[in-house]
């Protein structure tokens, strides 16, 4: 489960106005490469896909998480 701060939340509906993506969420990702084997990716999205875990904090910030992304996430 991913949950956010009152400071990630102001920040995330900050930046989806900045990029015109009102509504829309961060989608946070992670896939193989880097030091430890993984690698987090970041972009902003105007809604979930298909399967995506919506993870909504304050001010209705919301965070997108594919199944395999999450599962990773889940276990550090």
């Amino acid at each position: 489960m991913i949950q956010l701060t009152e400071n990630a939340s102001a920040q995330i509906e900050k930046l989806l106005t900045k990029h015109n993506l009102i509504g829309g969420g961060l989608r946070v990702g992670v896939k193989a490469g880097g030091c430890s084997g993984f690698e987090y990716t970041f972009a902003w999205e105007q809604t979930p896909r298909d399967g995506d875990h919506v993870f909504e904090g304050a001010r209705g910030a919301r965070i997108f998480v594919d199944p395999r992304s999450l599962r990773i996430l889940d276990t550090t």
